[in-house]
């Protein structure tokens, strides 16, 4: 172990950037040199600092003249695994930094084993689910790595055009309903072999519905479209009569319509007896929707 001065520190070559130390800790423990010597690789064409260069440039900036510098290990994986072991956020990585983390080990010659993966990113199968992060196209894995879907659900996104599922994963929605609704406008896109410009029209439709969700659903079944339709046609007979309003329960999974009347004088009563007469007239094919 040896002490560098800190601004020869900060000229030399760094490692990957997931591998920065970020955030530095604390600056009176960096002022005092509580801080683990940083790992470097001194038998380079030009020596390298392999983790923590955000802490060498906070010491800069606090006016630290000299930091503890120890030699990595010779061998690349262990020179690795302690840096990942330094930095200490196994599975907290995005999927940016997963895949910087791994196209540095293969540079170096380094297999993604199974100690390597937990270091990463908590699991030993980071090979195979890295694979598939980078078979997807650039958007979807701008969406993964931001956290705003998973993996799983954009490989499943099938030929969902970029500009939908960006729209939906813009929009202020739970986790949960923004997968359901991605998986169900995918399913509709491919059935209906909608273009982009439908499938934005369609994303737009569903975004700006009272209930996102089960406007997906409604888009995914056809029918229930249709029954939904239908019901709004019934009510708009019942409105002939006066303010009364018709609701079917959510996606026609319930036992009963509700019926809505303001009764505010005695006449309105009358109306209200009209709207239900006519709508009796209505009932058989009313209560088969359900």
């Amino acid at each position: 172990m040896q002490t560098v001065p800190v601004a020869q520190l900060c000229a030399w070559e760094r490692g990957p950037a997931p591998l920065a130390g970020d955030p530095p800790p604390p600056d009176d423990l960096i002022r005092g040199g509580f801080v683990p010597p940083l790992p470097v690789e001194l038998g380079t064409p030009r020596p390298s600092l392999l983790w923590g260069w955000t802490i060498a440039h906070r010491a800069a900036e606090l006016g630290v003249a000299e930091l503890k510098v120890a030699p990595a290990p010779a061998e690349p994986r262990a020179a690795l695994a302690l840096c990942l072991r330094l930095e200490a956020r196994s599975g907290r990585y995005s999927w940016e930094e997963r895949d910087a983390l791994a196209r540095f080990a293969e540079g170096r010659g380094v297999p993604l084993d199974a100690e390597i993966s937990l270091l990463i990113s908590g699991d030993a199968g980071l090979s195979e689910t890295l694979g598939h992060y980078r078979t997807l196209a650039p958007e979807r894995r701008r969406a993964v790595s931001e956290g705003a879907i998973d993996l799983r659900t954009a490989m499943r996104l099938g030929t969902l055009p970029d500009q939908a599922s960006t729209l939906l994963c813009a929009a202020r929605l739970s986790f949960s309903a923004r997968r359901q609704i991605l998986l169900m406008l995918a399913e509709v896109v491919a059935r209906d072999a909608l273009n982009t410009a439908a499938a934005a029209a369609l994303t737009d439709d569903v975004i700006a519905a009272d209930d996102p969700l089960l406007a997906a659903r409604a888009a995914r079944m056809p029918r229930l479209r249709a029954m939904e339709r239908r019901v709004s046609q019934i009510e708009a007979v019942l409105r002939e009569e006066g303010p009364f309003r018709l609701s079917a329960p959510p996606g026609f999974e319930g036992e009963s319509f509700e019926f809505a009347a303001r009764l505010a004088r005695p006449r309105d009563i009358d109306r209200a007896i009209a709207a239900l007469t006519r709508l009796r007239g209505e009932a058989d094919e009313l209560f088969d929707l359900l």
